[in-house]
Formats: structure tokens, C-alpha cells, sequence
């Protein structure tokens, strides 16, 4: 059994998957990527019909609205649909992207949507991540981590190391996501999370790269000025680094010094609540926080780039002018009870 004081050795080789388990966006990714199995299991085999009709060019609105069993799963199935696409129907990706739990999200993150870069092609935010990551992790220290952690051991281990998993999870309210640029080379962007305790938030990022660096971990340096943390660089990244790093009471996992310096800061020039687009959308949406946003010509802006010199650009070509129309997408969501509401507005130019 470890113990808080295990040999160093003994816990140092688990630093990976915990930076993941802290990180939550990262994590359940990692934890999809090992522990699911991409096979379609039991309701996954009704999105079969709908990708066919997508292939074949007989989608319709029905194979989102059709009634399952008392549910019409309209947001779900168009989200399942749209990671397929991309992915060739990856199971794994699937799970790694629902990362809210059985339970509505309390709150709203409206405010922190309103306040990541104004220049995001797109943007989402959702309330109390911080109870979804607790209850991840708990789930994880329960059954421990095989051929590394018994049961009831990853706790103990992260809290010798300087990291109070409980209290950095219960420090935590929303969290955030933004992409910004117009080109594959130029795309940065980030996961924000805003916490209730900065100095909790500042030891955990700062620990969890002297764990890496500890334990050989190639690529990571520590950075300096105000905020606290550390880069990673990675031949697979490209040429910019992944930078997680707290200040004040914000944290982020940024692709690119750029994206995280207007990840940290609210102050660190326009943010998409000055965006007019936005602005329309927000309101749009009447009494619904808005929880998602997506400008239209940015992303369509991406999405030409992209898409360009591929087998899909003759399609892309085809129905851009109809896509030019459309000046924002915008999703409003709300909870009562377990109750969980949500709305989308298109907005679409004269």
C-alpha cells in the first residue's frame, strides 16, 4: 500500500496521467483514449442510419427530431453526428467530449463565455466543472490505476507531492474553450478554468511540472513573470508549445504563448463580449445564458482554408454561398432542478 511517504520512485511515474486527472479537459481525453473500447454498444448502433443518410444524401431534419423511447435527443445526435464526421465515427472522441456527467450544470458561465478573445471563430463555456472533475477523480481513486495505484491511492500520492486534488476541484467554477485563427498553421486557442482560490490554483500547476521535470519528462521548462507554470514542447505540437499556466484565478492549458497570454487575462485586449456578433446572439437568446458561440465568417473563413486543395472542397464551394449567409451560431442553456434546457439561435444576414 503507498503511503504520503512512499519513496519517490514509487509515485513518481503516475505524474502523467494525474497532470491529466488535474487538467480535466486533457484527462478525459486520456481516459477515453485507454479505457473505452470503439465499438458501438447497444442505442450507439441508431446513429448508424442517420451517418448512411448522411453519405448517401437523404439526411433530414426527422433523424435529429425522431422521438427515442420519451427523449427527442436533437443536440446530442447532431453533436454525435458531427464528431463521426470528423472523425470516422471515433468512439473514443465521443466519450473523451462528454464531460458534464448525468447531472444539468448549476450556474452560469455566461461571463466567462463573454470574456475569452473577441477574435474566437468559436467559444463555449459551461458552469460547475470543478464537481464534474471531483467526481471523475474520486471515481479514479476508488478503483486506483492499474499497474500503477491501488484503490484509495492516488490522493494520498498527489497530496505527498504538494497537490490537494479535493481542494483544487473544489476551487473551481467554470470552464471555458475558445479557437481562434484563419489557417491551420495560425490556429491557437484554449481551455480556461476559473477558480475561487488563486494561490491553491498556482501551487497545483506549479508541482505538476516539477513532477514532470522529475520525473524526465522531455520538453517541459518552467516559465517566469506573472503567471505560474510551465511549457511543453513536442515535435507533434508543431511550432508552438502547450503552455499551462495560473494567474490569478484563472488557469489555462494554451496552445501557443499568444493564446495564453489572452487566456490569463480579461485585460488583454477585446473580448467577444464587445464582438457585435455576439452581442446580437446574446441577445437573441432573450433570457437563456448563452453557453456556445460561433462566428460565422471567421469560421468560415477557417473552414475555406482548411478545406482547401482537399477531395471536399468542390462540395465546401458549392455550398458556401448559403454558408455566407449565416452570421452566427448560439446556443443558450439553462438548468432547473435536474431539469436541463437548452436553445440555438442561427442568425442569418439579409
Amino acid at each position: 500500500m503507498l503511503t504520503p511517504r512512499a519513496p519517490r520512485a514509487a509515485w513518481l511515474p503516475v505524474a502523467p496521467p494525474v497532470l491529466l486527472a488535474a487538467l480535466p479537459f486533457v484527462y478525459l481525453v486520456w481516459m477515453a483514449a485507454t479505457l473505452s473500447i470503439d465499438v458501438p454498444f447497444w442505442d450507439a448502433w441508431e446513429l448508424v442510419p442517420r451517418l448512411q443518410h448522411l453519405a448517401d444524401g437523404s439526411f433530414t431534419l426527422n433523424d435529429l427530431w425522431q422521438q427515442h423511447n420519451e427523449h427527442r435527443h436533437f443536440f446530442p445526435i447532431l453533436w454525435m453526428l458531427i464528431l463521426a464526421r470528423l472523425s470516422d465515427w471515433n468512439g473514443h472522441l465521443e466519450i473523451a467530449t462528454n464531460v458534464n456527467g448525468d447531472r444539468p450544470a448549476p450556474g452560469d458561465a455566461s461571463q466567462l463565455l463573454g470574456a475569452l478573445p473577441g477574435g474566437s471563430f468559436a467559444a463555449l463555456a459551461t458552469s460547475g466543472f470543478g464537481r464534474s472533475l471531483g467526481e471523475s477523480i474520486d471515481s479514479i481513486d476508488r478503483q486506483g490505476i492499474p499497474g500503477e495505484l491501488g484503490p484509495g491511492e492516488l490522493k494520498a500520492a498527489m497530496k505527498a507531492a504538494g497537490i490537494d486534488l479535493d481542494k483544487i476541484t473544489a476551487s473551481i467554477s467554470d470552464v471555458g474553450v475558445f479557437a481562434q485563427g484563419n489557417t491551420e498553421s495560425n490556429l491557437t486557442g484554449a481551455v480556461v478554468l476559473t477558480t475561487t482560490d488563486a494561490r491553491e490554483a498556482a501551487n497545483t500547476v506549479s508541482n505538476i511540472g516539477l513532477l514532470l521535470r522529475a520525473g524526465g519528462t522531455r520538453g517541459v521548462t518552467a516559465i517566469s513573470g506573472k503567471a505560474t507554470g510551465f511549457t511543453v514542447r513536442h515535435t507533434d505540437l508543431g511550432d508552438k508549445p502547450l503552455i499551462v499556466a495560473a494567474q490569478g484565478n484563472r488557469i489555462a492549458i494554451s496552445y501557443g504563448p499568444a493564446a495564453s497570454a489572452q487566456a490569463l487575462t480579461a485585460e488583454g485586449g477585446a473580448t467577444l463580449a464587445s464582438n457585435p456578433e455576439y452581442q446580437e446572439a446574446k441577445a437573441a437568446l432573450g433570457g437563456d445564458p448563452i453557453s456556445a458561440f460561433v462566428d460565422g465568417p471567421a469560421a468560415l473563413a477557417f473552414a475555406a482554408n482548411a478545406i482547401a486543395g482537399t477531395d471536399k472542397a468542390e462540395d465546401f464551394e458549392a455550398a458556401k454561398p448559403y454558408l455566407e449567409k449565416v452570421t452566427f451560431v448560439a446556443i443558450g442553456a439553462g438548468s432547473s432542478g435536474d431539469l436541463a434546457t437548452a436553445r440555438m439561435i442561427v442568425g442569418i444576414a439579409d
